[in-house]
């Protein structure tokens, strides 16, 4: 009996939320909202928004005695 492959497929989505900030005009609060010192918040899934990474791809994997290996 042949055993199935495992595929791991990387997958990106959209979500939706918003973030308050403090600037002195709406450039710079998307400035700042868009920086690496806003942490990104709580949100909601867009609905249909999930495809598959093209830029990562597809990778097949195998399970032996509980370590992934790369096929």
């Amino acid at each position: 009996m042949s055993r199935m492959t495992t595929y791991r497929i990387h997958l990106i989505w959209s979500m939706y939320g918003h973030v308050d900030v403090e600037a002195d005009s709406q450039e710079q609060a998307i400035e700042i909202a868009l920086g690496p010192n806003c942490p990104l918040p709580d949100g909601e899934y867009v609905d249909d928004s999930v495809q598959v990474d093209d830029l990562i791809g597809i990778e097949a994997f195998w399970q032996t005695k509980g370590v992934n290996e790369n096929a």
